[in-house]
C-alpha cells in the first residue's frame, strides 16, 4: 500500500481546488513539493519524482505530465531551471505544507472505511480488516468508476497495490446504495474522491488552453442507450446524470441531435417491452441489457402495454423537449467524404460480439455518418470537430477509435466519446454548474454494478422457467424471483457475479434470502399487480408517478417558454444590431433615433465585437445561458404555483 491512500490523495486534490480556485495544474503542485522535500539530490530526476508520487500518493502520471508540473513549479519558484535541468529551491519547498489538509481528509477517510468495515460484518458476514476494506473500496473506484473517465488513450491514474476479496464489487456497491438511501454524510467523502479524479483528468487534456473553450459549430449525436437513459426509461438513477450532461452541452454551445435510425431502435425496444407487458412478446429470459432494464422499469412503475406504446409514439416530441433534434443520416453524394464502412464493420465485429446484427449495422452507420459530416477531415479539439457521437458503450469507443487512429494522426479528435468522458470534460469547463453531478454518477454506477451480467441472467431465467414449468415453485415465488430488485442483488451476491458459480440449488438459496428480508413488501407488491388497488403501496406508487409527471410537465413547459423568450431576445438583438450596422455605412439615411440612443447602440455593438474577439463569447452563447436561467426561474414559479 502507498504511504497515502489514493482515495485520500484525490480528495486532497478537490480540497486544494476549493481553496485556491487558480487552475487545474496548480492543484498538483503540493504533491510535487512534498516529494521534492524528501529528495536528497539538488537536481530533480523526472523518473525518480514520478516514482515518488506513485509510492507516496498512489497517483501514476506519464513522463510528460511530470515535466509539465515541474514547469509550473518553476513558475512558483519551488525549483529553478538551469541548462535544461531543474534545481530544488529548498527554502520555498520547506515552507510548503500539505499535512494540515491531508489530516482533515484522513479523518473523513477513516470514518468511511470504519463504517464500511462494520457494514461488511453486519450485512454480509464478511469480517474484513481495515486494509482489506480500504483495498476493496479503492479497487471498486478504479475498476467501476474512475476507469470510465478516460480523457486520453491508454492511461492509468491510479496505482493499484494489494488485493481485495473476490466479491468486493457487490458489497461496495451495496454500501454506496445504503449511504445514498440514508442520506449519510459519509457520501460526501466519496463525492470528493470522484471530483478529485475529474480534476486530475485535466492533466491529460493535450491543450490546456482549450479546457475552458466552448463548442463552436459542433453537433453532438447520441446513441440508443443514452436516449433510453435521458428519457427516463431505465429509471431515475440513469436519467439524472444524463440530463445533467445535456444541460452542460447546451450551455457550452453544442447542438444536440440524434439519427433517425437511432430513434427507430429506441422505438423498437419500447414496442418490444409493450408486447412483453401484454403477454405477446418474447420469452422473458431472452430479455437482456437495456431492454431488460426498460422492461423492469415499466413493470415496477405499473405501466401497461398501451402506456408504453404511447411513449413510443411520442418519442420525437419527447426528445424535442430535451432540445434533441432528430435528423436523417447524411447522404453519400460527396464522394470525398465516403469512408471505408466495410473495414470499420469488420474491425468492430472482430472484437465485439453482438447478439443482434442490426445493432452492429446501426453502430457502423452512426460512426460512418460522423466521418461524412466531418468531410473526412481531421480536427484537433472536441470543441470544433463539427460532429461527435456519444455512446455508453466503452468497448465500442475503444475499438472504433483504434480503427480511426490507423487512418488519422493520433492527435486528431476521434469520432466517438463515452458519455462519462464527455461529462468529465464538460464538468471541467463549468465545475460549479453541476454541483450534484458526482453523486448522481456514483449512484448510477452502483445501480449498474448491482445488476447481473447477461450470461448469468440468462442462466438464472432459464432455471426459473424450468422450475415454473415443473411446478417446483409457485406463481408467487416466480414473481418474487423474476421482478424484485432484491432477487437480482441476491443473485449477484450468491454467485459473486460469476456465471460459472450458478448451480441448480442457487435459485432456492436466493428465494430463501429474499423471503427472509422482504417477504412482506413483496407480497404487497404482488397483491397490487393482482388488482388490490386500494393497498397503501399502490397509492404511494401512484403518488410518486403523479408527482414525476407534474415535475416533468413543468420542466417541459419551462424549457418551451424559455426557448420562446430566448428566440425573441435573439430576434431583437438581430434587428437592433443590423440597424446600427446599416447606419455605419456612408448612406444618406435620416437619423430617426435620438443621437444618444444611437450612440449607446454603437457602443453596445463595439463592446460585443471586442468581447467576442478577446474571449470568444458570442451573443448566442449568452442568450443560451440566459435561456437556461429563465427556464429554471419559470420552473420554480410553476412548481410553487402548482404545489
Amino acid at each position: 500500500m502507498s504511504d497515502t491512500s489514493v482515495l485520500v490523495s484525490l480528495a486532497v486534490l478537490k480540497v486544494n481546488w476549493d481553496s485556491n480556485k487558480k487552475d487545474y495544474i496548480h492543484n498538483f503542485i503540493p504533491f510535487i513539493v512534498e516529494c521534492l522535500k524528501d529528495t536528497s539530490s539538488e537536481v530533480v530526476s523526472v523518473p525518480e519524482l514520478k516514482k515518488q508520487v506513485e509510492e507516496r500518493f498512489g497517483l501514476s502520471f506519464p513522463h510528460n505530465v511530470i515535466i509539465r508540473l515541474l514547469a509550473r513549479a518553476n513558475k512558483g519558484k519551488y525549483v529553478r531551471k538551469e541548462y535544461n535541468a531543474y534545481y530544488i529551491n529548498r527554502e520555498m519547498v520547506e515552507s510548503s505544507d500539505i499535512n494540515a489538509v491531508q489530516q482533515r481528509v484522513l479523518t473523513a477517510h477513516d470514518a468511511v472505511i470504519t463504517s464500511f468495515q462494520q457494514f461488511c460484518l453486519n450485512e454480509h458476514k464478511a469480517d474484513w480488516s481495515y486494509e482489506e476494506s480500504e483495498s476493496a473500496l479503492i479497487k471498486y473506484f478504479d475498476e467501476e468508476i474512475l476507469q470510465m473517465l478516460h480523457v486520453t488513450h491508454n492511461r492509468a491514474l491510479i496505482k493499484i497495490s494489494g488485493s481485495s476479496p473476490s466479491n468486493y464489487k457487490f458489497i461496495v456497491a451495496s454500501f454506496i446504495r445504503k449511504l445514498q438511501e440514508l442520506n449519510d454524510p459519509r457520501m460526501e467523502y466519496l463525492e470528493e474522491v470522484f471530483k478529485g479524479n475529474m480534476l486530475a483528468n485535466a492533466l491529460f487534456v493535450k491543450d490546456q488552453g482549450k479546457v475552458m473553450q466552448k463548442f463552436k459549430k459542433t453537433t453532438v449525436y447520441f446513441d440508443t442507450a443514452f436516449l433510453l437513459f435521458v428519457l427516463g426509461y431505465t429509471g431515475d438513477s440513469r436519467r439524472e446524470p444524463s440530463q445533467e450532461l445535456l444541460n452542460l452541452l447546451y450551455e457550452t454551445g453544442a447542438d444536440l441531435k440524434c439519427f433517425r435510425h437511432t430513434v427507430s431502435e429506441v422505438k423498437a425496444i419500447l414496442e418490444g417491452c409493450a408486447a412483453d407487458l401484454g403477454g405477446s412478446g418474447r420469452n422473458h429470459y431472452d430479455l437482456t441489457g437495456f431492454s431488460l432494464e426498460s422492461f423492469e422499469h415499466f413493470i415496477l412503475r405499473g405501466k401497461t402495454d398501451s402506456d408504453v406504446r404511447l411513449l413510443a409514439e411520442k418519442i420525437e416530441s419527447s426528445l424535442e423537449l430535451l432540445r434533441i433534434k432528430v435528423i436523417d443520416t447524411p447522404s453519400y453524394d460527396d464522394h470525398s467524404s465516403v469512408n471505408d464502412e466495410k473495414g470499420l464493420e469488420d474491425s468492430i465485429r472482430s472484437k465485439i460480439t453482438y447478439r443482434n446484427n442490426n445493432s452492429l449495422t446501426r453502430d457502423v452507420k452512426s460512426i460512418s455518418s460522423i466521418y461524412r459530416l466531418r468531410g473526412n477531415k481531421s480536427y484537433y479539439s472536441i470543441e470544433d470537430c463539427r460532429a461527435l457521437f456519444v455512446t455508453t458503450n466503452h468497448r465500442l469507443v475503444k475499438v472504433a477509435n483504434e480503427h480511426f487512429n490507423n487512418d488519422y494522426k493520433e492527435e486528431a479528435t476521434p469520432p466517438l466519446i463515452t458519455d462519462t468522458d464527455l461529462t468529465n470534460l464538460l464538468w471541467l469547463k463549468k465545475p460549479t454548474k453541476a454541483p450534484n453531478l458526482a453523486r448522481k454518477m456514483i449512484i448510477a454506477n452502483s445501480y449498474a454494478a448491482l445488476q447481473p451480467d447477461e450470461i448469468l441472467w440468462k442462466k438464472y431465467m432459464q432455471e426459473l422457467e424450468k422450475l415454473k414449468g415443473d411446478k417446483s415453485i409457485t406463481n408467487e415465488d416466480y414473481f418474487i424471483l423474476r421482478h424484485s430488485l432484491d432477487a437480482k442483488q441476491a443473485l449477484v451476491q450468491v454467485t459473486e457475479g460469476d456465471s460459472g458459480a450458478f448451480a441448480q440449488g442457487t435459485v432456492s438459496e436466493i428465494l430463501e434470502m429474499v423471503k427472509e428480508n422482504t417477504q412482506k413488501k413483496l407480497k404487497e407488491r404482488i397483491g397490487e399487480l393482482e388488482g388490490e388497488k386500494e393497498s397503501s403501496y399502490q397509492r404511494v406508487v401512484a403518488a410518486e408517478e403523479k408527482e414525476q409527471i407534474r415535475i416533468t410537465n413543468i420542466k417541459n413547459k419551462s424549457n418551451k417558454y424559455a426557448r420562446l423568450v430566448s428566440k425573441g431576445i435573439e430576434f431583437i438583438f438581430i434587428v437592433f444590431l443590423t440597424s446600427v450596422v446599416v447606419y455605419t455605412f456612408p448612406w444618406e439615411i435620416p437619423v430617426l433615433w435620438n443621437k444618444y440612443l444611437l450612440s449607446g447602440l454603437f457602443i453596445l455593438l463595439l463592446s460585443v465585437m471586442i468581447i467576442n474577439m478577446m474571449y470568444g463569447t458570442t451573443i448566442k452563447s449568452l442568450i443560451r445561458k440566459l435561456e437556461l436561467v429563465i427556464s429554471r426561474q419559470i420552473e420554480k414559479v410553476l412548481i410553487n404555483l402548482s404545489s
